[in-house]
């Protein structure tokens, strides 16, 4: 068996041909936008703005678009450009858990713009602000996501200082510190929406094989679709296996693998 992150983005990986092409374009362009912006320590500047707008716009995009798996991407590990891969799985996760609460797809966009620039804006909003005019009740809601979005992506991931926790690990903790650190509603939401074992989720089954989770299932949270995670024959996609758990009841979820 290869490592997961190897064998989902590697030469023939399956997800990069057949499920992630669109999404790691998306994704990679809104790398590049915070790498050229932010991580040069330039102030946020007015010929940024409409960039801004456009990839928050395509994030927008695929996270309203259901079968979108651009979440995948947010999950995987990073070795280096910590800041900018953060700050793109913020925005990333922010707007799935954003879904649950704006119906509005130009709110959405509005967090995403926020998400992609907060670590700039975090104490002053007015570059950003200035150009939307929103209300200081949805800054706070808005502000109140990012907030819990960070502290989830911060947490299940490597750091060059420690090693990442599970996600359900990062989630039971979150919901016990919600009274001091966060909105109560919205780490609770957090917990339904990023899912026990949310896309990227490495797990062993009751079968003793290892899987990978590729879509979760709102209906049933402990039975999400999952890719085997052993080597297909040279060249044959076609052997790779996925598994829908909520077909197959004989099989379930033993427990999640760091």
């Amino acid at each position: 068996m290869v490592e997961y992150y190897e064998f989902l983005r590697g030469e023939n990986a399956y997800f990069d041909k057949v499920i992630l092409k669109n999404e790691e374009t998306c994704y990679q362009g809104c790398l590049s936008f915070i790498k050229k912006v932010y991580l040069v320590g330039d102030a946020f500047k007015e010929e940024d703005f409409s960039s801004l707008y456009e990839f928050a716009k395509q994030l927008t995009n695929k996270a309203i678009y259901h079968e979108s798996k651009i979440n995948l991407l947010a999950s995987f590990p990073y070795n280096n450009d910590y800041q900018a891969y953060h700050t793109v799985n913020v925005a990333v996760l922010s707007l799935e858990l954003g879904k649950s609460i704006f119906s509005n797809s130009d709110e959405l966009v509005n967090l995403a713009m926020f998400a992609l620039c907060h670590i700039l804006v975090w104490e002053d909003v007015k570059p950003i602000n200035l150009r939307l005019g929103l209300s200081e009740d949805f800054l706070k809601s808005v502000f109140g996501i990012i907030s819990v979005a960070d502290v989830y992506e911060t947490f299940t991931h490597t750091r060059p200082y420690r090693d990442k926790l599970a996600p359900y690990d990062v989630l039971k903790a979150m919901v016990s510190a919600a009274d001091v650190v966060f909105m109560p509603s919205l780490a609770r939401k957090a917990l339904k929406v990023f899912s026990l074992y949310p896309l990227g989720s490495v797990v062993r089954l009751s079968n003793g094989e290892i899987a990978q989770v590729t879509k979760l299932n709102r209906k049933y949270p402990l039975r999400p679709e999952v890719l085997i995670l052993t080597e297909p024959e040279a060249g044959n996609l076609d052997s790779l296996k996925i598994f829908d758990l909520s077909e197959h009841l004989e099989v379930y979820i033993k427990e999640t693998k760091v």
